[in-house]
């Protein structure tokens, strides 16, 4: 059965409770967080604040994203990794105000108090983490997402499934691919890969995971096409995931709202 979740990026910046709420008035199973975008100063993002968000909104925390880079040294790799000033320079930004993620210790805190949620990082992060950083991840489930990949890697599909998860395993980490088609459609969009058709990435590759996040203008999140849609829910319907995560916005309530009527009508979620 598919596991309907949001992501707390649905409420932009700091803003976590938003997307609590959000995510109550839709009526989803649960929240995948991104703990290492709060700041380490103050009381506002700690895990135990989102513990306690998590029991007031009655929606618990099923997963759990881990930073963009695991050590200061590793940044510059990142950046390399990354197209255009605008994004090149948030990460900087990220590195100023919360640093790498072996300084910020929420995102492994939270993992702590919440045994039952799920892991989500990019592989070159995990390749950064220290041997010790890996063994704490035996036992949990993992999610691999296709986000940041090397210009001329025309295949990250088959880098997560064929080197990173086989490479997981070994440390006894239940390993997965999350499937992100913006993040996929962006790099088709700037020439990093070659351009295919979502539905036959999801029927070659079956992802245990979906975010169900689709690419507009610019490269913001919004609600797919109806014919990509088409196209895509059937191979769903063929290989269900085990988990579907809204991200669409921020900020964009409305279509939060007609994305779970899509995943409604169309999956039966």
């Amino acid at each position: 059965m598919i596991e309907l979740l949001i992501s707390s990026s649905a409420a932009g910046g700091l803003n976590t409770e938003k997307a609590f709420k959000i995510g109550r008035n839709l009526g989803v199973q649960g929240i995948e967080l991104l703990p290492y975008k709060w700041s380490p100063k103050g009381s506002s993002g700690t895990p135990e604040k989102m513990l306690d968000l998590a029991r007031k909104y009655n929606l618990p925390i099923r997963g759990i994203h881990l930073p963009f880079w695991w050590d200061t040294k590793s940044l510059p790799q990142v950046i390399r990794s990354l197209y255009g000033l605008n994004e090149k320079a948030l990460h900087l930004v990220y590195q100023f105000l919360i640093g790498p993620g072996n300084k910020n210790c929420n995102a492994f805190r939270l993992m702590e108090q919440c045994p039952e949620a799920y892991i989500l990082l990019h592989p070159d992060t995990f390749r950064q983490m220290p041997t010790e950083d890996k063994k704490r991840l035996a036992r949990k489930e993992v999610f691999f997402e296709n986000e940041r990949i090397k210009k001329g890697e025309n295949n990250t599909f088959e880098e997560i499934l064929k080197r990173t998860i086989p490479y997981a395993v070994t440390f006894g980490i239940d390993a997965n691919l999350m499937f992100d088609p913006r993040h996929y459609q962006t790099n088709s969009r700037r020439g990093s890969i070659k351009q295919r058709d979502l539905s036959e990435i999801w029927r070659n590759y079956r992802p245990a995971g979906l975010h169900f996040s689709f690419l507009g203008q610019g490269y913001n999140c919004v609600l797919p096409d109806p014919k990509t849609w088409d196209l895509l829910k059937e191979a769903i319907k063929e290989n269900p995931p085990k988990e579907l995560v809204l991200e669409i916005g921020p900020n964009k309530e409305r279509d939060m709202e007609k994305a779970r009527e899509i995943i409604q009508k169309d999956l039966g979620i």
